[in-house]
């Protein structure tokens, strides 16, 4: 900065202050005024006559030049950068205007530009030459060429010592020296140069972040105020005040901030920090998701709002905001560690490692980044790999508790007990505070039947934490652990009395209840932890068992859905909620559930299976095969997923290709029940009963109550035409597990058995206990249809819709009913199942039949032709591109395509249609 420029505009004025008596000066007689003005500090007034002399006369080069000055020590680049291109191209000789169009770019870090226009050579000043090579340097320090950079800052100051010089000296030296070396250049230059803006603000920078003096830095910025009370400086105050938790002091400044740039995210970020030092945390947020509405990549606000929004338990936005943060910063410790910690919470142990193995690269010597690397490895049972961490963990920190803790389990998971028991009786008696180690060592004591040992202890924490649930617990578990429940039962009693709601002693005395078939009483403990943990994962599980044992199924899946829905990345949970709903009929929420896992884990084996299972009981056949086939490929000796792809086949009736797979599935686990079970799939398939019969006897005289084989044995008396035996039968698997194939099969065989009444009946009474069941809900739909009552088929197909508003088949079967009694109804289901669904000939179908008796006949005509091209041997697609033709007077093509489709042997529901449609169009 030049010593004539030390004051700052406060307001720079638009044209519409350009008012006062000019009377009849000239341009320059305004521009000598303004300079007088600016010489007295007055710089607004300066700004009015500067604007005035250019209404006079617009191509004034001074008046350019110095207001493009001003501009510039306000920090309105844009502006500045304007009048000062204007006022060089109108005068080449004016070279410090020059010379601050060029400090204009290096503030706009337009570095190549000043590499290329620059030359200090040409300037006849010293001065400006040394001016000149400063701002070169600059531009070099700025591409990262700092030893090129330090060349022509000392140039510059071997012609001319200035600030601006030795600022670039520093800057070089702080990327190569000790901050204290960096520290003694800092104070000679402000010894020269006190009131430089540049140089203070550098300094007090240097003293907030790398040599902490805070009070040093807000002497040097405050001594700014007022000559430079612009965002900047004022920025630099509120976080030396920040720094010295003078929070009131900083907010008021950064007011002022924001007073004069509005939105200013480096003022609302620093609000927002001083709002989360105060444990505001709504007011935090609030201003941190105000900085991203401006800048959507400011780093330290994405960073500092995944942290408050896990201190508030806002878990899913949490790992948003974490995981945007660490995709652009994989180096940064704080970020992984709080991304890790949420994995791990969840049980994402694999992702936990993977977010932080960039970070241990750069922090070898970290603790806390080892020892939850060091977990996230130990949790998946991979001890060798987790190991080495594990060494150095131990090298820096020898006497770490955490680090001995890990090494104890570690022994012990390699079945080093003795030695692992040691590590962890060390470990307590160093620190008998960490909670980890002291309940592994009473497991470890537990499960070595070593009694006294664990009760010892056991008492030991109960004594030193009176106040505490956690000694009761323990004594519990021992007592447990000897078989005597009574005392076990006191014990946990005495837990709850210092706190009720206790979800370790809760949990234990629910788990005593279901034992004694006491569910009023589980349900009380369970009742008690979600009074205070609402989404208590473990309770959950728990939960949803207890009710299944009463038979209570539908609260089962409520709990397990609760449960699913706090924790989505678990797999077991999603795996067991997934089972349950396709048990029940459920199965786009069992299909939305595995895909949801299957996003967070990938193609894990176990997620796959399931997605096969839920496919085949949702129709989804080729998708089925499809998911078999990724199944297969990397678990070729499965006997279980070899019998998966063959279900598949068999599905889409290829039973050649079904056969081989399950000839390879019994060669390799002759014994696998799955595998027989499809292989009698096929016989029934083929036809071939008496292989099907002797294959599910054999499997019968093992298993005789198994669910399954009882299901399938139904199937083939049913196939058999044995209607009642297979109701028998299907009775006897629902007998033994509630579910829905069997409950849909049983109506089947009694509506075959000419009982539809009790068929319905049987329909209707499992929808009660299980509303959610697709399938059996469209066989009463259907079975109303059959029988005349189409508005009760229509209420089935509305109470799908309202349970699934994203069932396609569902909308489009709705649609199709209600096509002749209500075409709006009609028209709007079957627009939404096309737009979920436009690749399905049958949705497009119904969407064109519904355009065409719109009288929308181009748009139906297009959508049928398309329909026809794709499947041209559907009797029913050619029909309705016949009847379509016919009523726009294409008589000719629709005869000749109703007659065609006349000629196929294939039987149709609709024939009766064609053959009147013929009669009609037949000259």
């Amino acid at each position: 900065m030049t010593a004539r420029r030390l004051s700052l505009i406060t307001l720079l004025l638009t044209s519409s202050v350009l008012v006062g008596c000019q009377g009849g000066q000239t341009d320059m007689e305004l521009v000598a005024k303004a300079e007088q003005h600016q010489a007295q500090g007055d710089t607004e007034a300066a700004v009015i006559e500067l604007k005035n002399a250019l209404k006079k006369n617009s191509d004034n080069a001074a008046a350019r030049a110095l207001l493009g000055g001003i501009y510039l020590d306000s920090g309105d680049l844009l502006s500045a950068e304007k009048e000062l291109t204007r006022a060089v191209a109108l005068d080449d000789t004016n070279a410090v205007a020059e010379l601050e169009l060029f400090e204009v770019y290096v503030l706009q870090a337009k570095f190549e530009q000043i590499i290329e226009q620059l030359d200090p050579a040409t300037y006849t000043s010293l001065h400006d030459q040394s001016r000149a090579y400063g701002l070169l340097g600059n531009a070099y320090y700025g591409q990262g060429e700092t030893a090129l950079a330090s060349t022509l800052f000392n140039a510059s100051l071997e012609i001319e010592d200035n600030a601006a010089a030795r600022l670039g000296a520093i800057k070089v030296a702080a990327t190569k020296l000790e901050p204290a070396e960096t520290q003694l250049m800092i104070e000679d230059a402000l010894g020269s140069y006190a009131q430089d803006l540049d140089l203070n603000l550098y300094a007090a920078k240097f003293y907030l972040y790398e040599q902490p003096d805070y009070n040093k830095a807000l002497d040097l910025v405050s001594q700014l105020i007022p000559a430079y009370s612009r965002p900047e400086v004022l920025q630099t105050l509120a976080q030396a005040q920040f720094a010295l938790q003078e929070y009131s002091q900083a907010e008021a400044t950064l007011d002022d901030v924001l007073k004069m740039q509005k939105g200013y995210p480096p003022a609302l970020f620093l609000k927002g920090k001083i709002r989360y030092a105060q444990d505001d945390h709504a007011t935090a947020q609030n201003l941190l998701e105000q900085v991203l509405l401006v800048a959507p990549n400011h780093d330290e606000s994405i960073l500092l709002l995944g942290s408050i929004y896990l201190d508030d338990n806002q878990l899913e936005r949490a790992r948003n905001m974490l995981q945007r943060y660490w995709r652009e910063n994989k180096e940064s410790r704080d970020g992984a560690l709080l991304l890790a910690s949420i994995y791990s919470d969840a049980g994402e142990y694999v992702e936990a490692e993977n977010v932080l193995l960039p970070v241990v690269t750069s922090h070898t010597d970290d603790v806390a980044v080892l020892e939850m690397l060091t977990s996230a490895i130990l949790r998946q049972g991979r001890i060798s790999d987790a190991e080495p961490y594990l060494r150095r963990l131990l090298e820096i920190s020898p006497d770490s508790n955490r680090a001995k803790y890990f090494l104890g389990a570690t022994l012990l998971s390699k079945g080093k007990a003795s030695d692992g028991i040691a590590v962890l009786e060390q470990a307590v008696e160093d620190d008998n505070t960490r909670p980890e180690s002291r309940a592994l060592l009473i497991t470890s004591y537990l499960q070595r039947a070593e009694f006294e040992k664990a009760a010892a202890l056991a008492k030991t924490i109960q004594e030193e934490n009176p106040e505490l649930p956690i000694g009761w617990n323990y004594l519990g578990l021992v007592s447990l652990a000897q078989g005597r429940e009574d005392e076990a039962k006191e014990q946990f009693l005495q837990a709850l009395a210092i706190t009720p709601n206790d979800p370790a002693a809760n949990f234990r005395l629910a788990e005593l209840a279901r034992a004694d078939k006491d569910y009023a009483l589980a349900q009380s403990h369970y009742d008690a932890i979600y009074a205070k943990y609402p989404n208590h994962f473990t309770t959950r599980i728990a939960n949803a068992s207890l009710y299944s044992d009463q038979e209570n199924f539908q609260a089962a899946v409520e709990q397990l859905a609760i449960a699913v829905a706090a924790n989505p990345g678990d797999i077991p949970s999603g795996l067991l909620l997934s089972s349950y709903y396709m048990r029940y009929g459920n199965l786009l929420d069992s299909l939305t559930i595995l895909a949801q896992l299957e996003q967070n884990h990938g193609d894990l084996p176990v997620i796959l299976a399931s997605q096969v299972e839920a496919m085949l009981h949702s129709g989804f056949y080729q998708e089925a095969l499809s998911t078999a086939l990724r199944l297969v490929a990397t678990n070729r000796d499965s006997s279980q997923f070899n019998a998966l792809k063959a279900a598949a086949l068999i599905k889409l009736q290829d039973f050649a290709g079904a056969r081989t797979v399950l000839q390879k599935a019994l060669s390799l686990d002759s014994n696998n029940l799955r595998s027989q079970l499809e292989l009698a799939e096929l016989e029934m398939a083929e036809g071939r009963y008496a292989q099907a019969s002797a294959q599910l006897s054999k499997i019968a005289s093992e298993q005789p109550q198994n669910h399954q084989v009882l299901i399938s044995r139904g199937k083939l008396a049913f196939a058999q035409g044995k209607f009642e035996d297979a109701a028998t039968l299907f009775n006897e698997a629902l007998a033994v597990q509630a579910n829905s194939e069997a409950a849909g099969l049983l109506g089947k065989s009694l509506w075959q058995a000419g009982d539809k009444d009790t068929a319905m009946g049987s329909w209707n009474k499992w929808l009660e206990v299980f509303p959610h069941d697709r399938n059996t809900r469209l066989l009463l739909t259907k079975a109303y249809k059959v029988t005349g009552d189409m508005p009760a088929s229509i209420e089935q197909l509305e109470i799908l819709v309202s349970q699934n508003p994203n069932d396609a088949l569902a909308l489009n079967m709705l649609a199709w009913e209600l096509r002749n009694s209500d075409i709006d109804r009609a028209t709007s289901f079957a627009d939404q199942a096309f737009a979920l669904a436009p690749e399905n000939l049958n949705v497009a179908d119904t969407r064109a039949v519904l355009l065409q008796r719109q009288g929308r006949h181009k748009e139906a005509t297009l959508l049928m032709r398309d329909i026809t091209s794709r499947a041209p041997g559907n009797p029913v697609y050619q029909l309705h591109l016949a009847q379509l033709l016919a009523e726009t007077g294409a008589t000719e093509e629709a005869l000749k395509i109703v007659s065609t489709v006349l000629q196929s042997p294939e039987a149709f529901p609709e024939r009766p249609e064609a053959e009147a449609l013929r009669s009609k169009l037949a000259p």
